[in-house]
């Protein structure tokens, strides 16, 4: 099945890593990639430019929830595929195995980087969180307008969980020899550990908010 769909690709301060990420998908046919700099302070927007990637800049770090949105907004395609800008190990064949299951009716899929997880996922409904969490993933752009609200900073991946599983059908399928830079090793331990708390704090307000949402939707 040959399905249009547009890469969107947040980074934020990722200039040592961002060309390799987009030279590894550039080109893919019936694609667009489009990389949002969320305000990075080096040279991120240069070299994904440079790199063959279609650049959006925002003035400030507004956080991935943000940068997604602005790349949602500059993407043509119904399909949206949102990767990570520090994945290592990402081509054409992930990208296409991404895609696939949403080409067939899935509403979101997810691409698990590790093969127990994966088999986890398959088996359980609760664990592990973190596959759950893949930044590597594909969805339909209804998902997106649904959830949209609740994807603030590192909120985004439990909120799209949450509504693609009240949508429809969610695959996770297992990409292999994919690897990335940890977030104490890019910004320093200190800084990294208090973005990592940072992020855990986000995913837990985004568990909260959409359960909220629900009652009071209702």
């Amino acid at each position: 099945m040959s399905v249009s769909f547009s890469i969107i690709v947040p980074a934020f301060d990722e200039g040592q890593t961002i060309g390799e990420v987009v030279r590894s998908i550039v080109g893919i046919a019936n694609s667009e990639l489009i990389v949002v700099d969320d305000g990075s302070r080096d040279d991120t927007a240069e070299e994904a430019r440079r790199s063959g990637a279609e650049v959006v800049r925002m003035e400030r770090n507004m956080g991935k929830g943000h940068a997604l949105d602005a790349g949602v907004e500059r993407a043509t395609a119904d399909i949206l595929v949102f990767l990570d800008a520090d994945v290592r190990g990402m081509d054409e064949e992930k990208i296409r195995a991404l895609v696939r299951p949403v080409g067939e009716g899935a509403v979101m899929c997810v691409g698990v980087r590790h093969g127990l997880f994966h088999l986890l996922n398959r088996t359980s409904r609760w664990v592990p969180l973190i596959a759950k969490l893949s930044g590597q993933r594909c969805i339909r752009r209804r998902l997106w307008d649904r959830a949209r609200r609740h994807c603030r900073g590192y909120r985004v991946e439990a909120a799209l969980n949450y509504f693609a599983s009240r949508s429809g059908e969610i695959a996770y399928i297992h990409l292999p020899g994919l690897s990335h830079r940890i977030k104490e090793r890019k910004r320093g331990l200190a800084a990294g550990v208090r973005q990592r708390l940072r992020m855990i704090g986000h995913i837990v307000a985004s568990a909260v908010s959409v359960r909220l949402s629900r009652w009071r939707d209702r």
